[in-house]
C-alpha cells in the first residue's frame, strides 16, 4: 500500500490549522455561523466537504482571506505530492491507499507556510 490523503484532509488540515493559529475553539469558531460544531470536527478530520458561503464564514472568523486559504490547500497540496503521498479525490474504500492521520497532514501544512 502506498501512503496517501484525501483532497478533503488538506483543506480540513488547512483550516483547523488557521483556527489554531486564531486562538479559537471549534466552539468559538463556529458561534454565530452556518456550521455547527460537529461539521467542522468532521470538516478538519477530512470528512466534510464545506460550502463556499462556509469556507467564507471560516476564513473571515480566522482573519485570513478565502485567497489565502486556498494557496495554503495549494502548497500543502504540493508538499504532500513531493514527499510522494497519493491524494484522491474522494474516499474509496479500495482505494490501495495507507490514509495518513491528522498529525502527518498537519505537518505538511506547517512545512508549507
Amino acid at each position: 500500500m502506498r501512503p496517501g490523503i484525501v483532497f478533503d484532509q488538506v483543506v480540513g488540515a488547512v483550516l483547523a490549522h488557521y483556527r489554531t493559529q486564531a486562538g479559537l475553539s471549534q466552539h468559538q469558531a463556529v458561534e454565530g455561523i452556518s456550521i455547527g460544531v460537529s461539521s467542522l470536527s468532521r470538516l478538519e478530520k477530512g470528512d466534510y466537504s464545506l460550502t463556499m458561503e462556509q469556507l467564507f464564514e471560516l476564513s473571515q472568523r480566522y482573519n485570513v482571506s478565502m485567497m489565502q486559504v486556498a494557496a495554503s490547500i495549494e502548497r500543502t497540496y504540493a508538499n504532500a505530492r513531493k514527499h510522494g503521498v497519493h491524494i484522491e479525490r474522494e474516499k474509496k474504500s479500495k482505494s490501495g491507499l495507507l490514509l495518513l492521520g491528522a498529525a502527518a497532514i498537519a505537518a505538511f501544512v506547517i512545512a508549507s507556510q
